[in-house]
């Protein structure tokens, strides 16, 4: 069991599976503070809760929390293969992610395109061998539970209405996501209605770092995902915003410990 740090909170990851369902799953319930994280990659079944009932098809996800009532019906026809991420928040650290878990204990909804790619390269660990599997699996697992918070805001199945901070930390989830390699402390503080002294403030109190520290985890992040898909590392570098190879080299070596080119023939190799 791994624990995985994510903005104030630390959670515990308990399994991850990967799974063909060939027969029903008997109506069960999590304990305090569990949660199953369910993407269907492909077929489909029938979800059934205390309240409705689902159809399960491929990218759907859908999560399950505490006390939450919930059976799965196959369908044999076409048999559904899923990944399940069992977390559990062992320090509850009251920040935007942890605060959607507690009060919201079931979401089900269509996974967007980011998340979809997470759970494709996850399903890659788990089906080959690799020295660097079990490091992807949680560094995976982390940008998953992560993106989940912008999944909840769009309130596709919870009656909650975010607040305006809230709102802020998408925002902010959002641009280090996605506009990693460019966004500045300016752009940002722009975006969320806040003055740069304000925002510095936010990401240190709530994320535990300053803007260049973030910025950076979320460049390195964004690459050792491209290096598992085969992209180069010259433009790996630039694609995440890197004015040169060394400098990027460096960076990644004394955040994960090995190079970008190792993980680069890692992936060549499998």
């Amino acid at each position: 069991m791994d624990e995985l740090h994510i903005g104030k909170s630390k959670y515990k990851l308990v399994r991850i599976v990967d799974e063909k369902f060939t027969q029903d799953i008997g109506g069960h319930r999590h304990g305090a503070q569990s949660y199953e994280i369910h993407y269907c990659m492909n077929g489909s079944g029938e979800l059934s809760t205390e309240d409705s009932t689902y159809p399960l098809s491929k990218n759907l996800l859908y999560v399950t929390g505490p006390n939450i009532w919930h059976r799965q019906l196959v369908n044999k026809k076409e048999l559904l293969c899923e990944i399940c991420l069992y977390i559990q928040i062992i320090t509850d650290g009251n920040d935007i992610l942890s605060k959607n878990f507690n009060s919201t204990h079931f979401w089900i909804g269509q996974a967007n395109t980011q998340i979809q790619q997470f759970f494709d390269l996850l399903y890659q660990t788990l089906t080959k061998n690799s020295i660097y599997s079990k490091e992807l699996q949680i560094h995976l697992a982390e940008l998953i539970i992560t993106e989940m918070s912008h999944l909840y805001s769009e309130n596709l199945v919870a009656a909650d209405k975010d607040t305006p901070d809230d709102k802020k930390f998408v925002i902010i989830d959002e641009a280090f996501l996605y506009d990693f390699a460019s966004i500045t402390i300016n752009e940002l503080a722009d975006r969320i209605g806040l003055s740069v002294r304000q925002t510095q403030r936010v990401l240190k109190q709530y994320y535990g770092v300053t803007f260049r520290e973030k910025c950076m985890k979320s460049r390195l992040e964004a690459a050792y995902i491209m290096l598992k898909k085969g992209k180069g590392v010259n433009q790996v570098a630039y694609d995440v915003g890197y004015a040169d190879t060394p400098s990027f080299i460096r960076a990644f070596k004394k955040m994960y410990g090995i190079t970008p080119a190792k993980i680069l023939k890692e992936n060549i190799n499998i």
